[in-house]
């Protein structure tokens, strides 16, 4: 079924999100109702052709995302309802860190450890690893039932153990519109160093690819070094920054768009 678009009210973020591919019109005053006392910013994945109307309505363009819709990128609006939340506590150590990111060129560093495509069955150990790595985190992945849900909703989740325990991991999550965010990535602090997330994404990249699949994306923590490394070097591209977009690890944190479209000759 071809979904016009999506709006979705996120309390736990203080947000609402919107994906809209036709009939801006319409979505926006869905959104309008949605909101409640807690949200303090709207952010929308807007498809080319509607992004006149929010220029127009006076949302602010953060960025882009060139791989969210099956045909077509779509533009990050965004409306900020609360002032605090427009300003950023961290933006020159986001500068600082994009400016080294940016000059790092694609490389492979493969861990030879073997990596796993997991099931529902591993979603126990999933959860403890979120809850090992992050205080945090703007979904429920600290719980299993969580995680088997999203599972039965197409997620795919790629990961390295240890015995019976996950030592890192990372998902592919469909949008409903042709792309697919790259996203829950997690590495136990004293398993970091190894490669083993590279090798974790290039799985997921492998298993999008034999699915027909070639649009991702993923949403980083701007002012982690070690994440946007790691999400450059397996040939990405930065496309903007979302101002306080989620809740995660002590409180609202800035966040890079990273996009890739997959082909048969960058996915390894």
């Amino acid at each position: 079924m071809d979904i016009p678009w999506l709006v979705e009210r996120d309390d736990r973020n203080e947000r609402i999100v919107l994906s809209i591919k036709t009939n801006a019109k319409e979505a926006l005053e869905n959104a309008y109702r949605k909101k409640s006392r807690v949200t303090g910013k709207m952010i929308a994945y807007v498809h080319d052709s509607c992004a006149n109307f929010f220029c127009e309505e006076g949302w602010l363009q953060e960025g882009a995302v060139s791989t969210y819709f099956h045909n077509g990128q779509a533009n990050v609006f965004s409306f900020f309802l609360k002032e605090d939340r427009q300003n950023s506590d961290h933006e020159r150590l986001h500068r600082e860190v994009l400016s080294y990111v940016q000059k790092i060129e694609r490389t492979l560093e493969l861990s030879s450890h073997a990596v796993q495509r997991l099931n529902e069955a591993d979603t126990d150990s999933l959860a403890q690893l979120y809850r090992h790595v992050f205080e945090r985190y703007p979904t429920d992945v600290f719980s299993a039932q969580y995680l088997q849900q999203t599972m039965k909703e197409g997620a795919k989740f790629v990961g390295v153990k240890e015995g019976t325990d996950i030592i890192c991991a990372a998902s592919a999550v469909p949008n409903g519109f042709g792309g697919w965010e790259i996203t829950d990535c997690a590495t136990k602090k004293e398993a970091r160093g190894n490669g083993y997330l590279s090798s974790v994404l290039c799985e997921l990249e492998q298993w999008l690819w034999e699915e027909g699949e070639e649009n991702v994306y993923s949403i980083t923590r701007s002012h982690s070094f070690g994440m946007n490394v790691t999400i450059k070097k397996r040939g990405f591209s930065y496309e903007g920054t979302m101002v306080n977009n989620c809740i995660i690890g002590t409180g609202f944190e800035d966040m890079n768009i990273w996009t890739k479209r997959l082909t048969a000759t960058n996915i390894c």
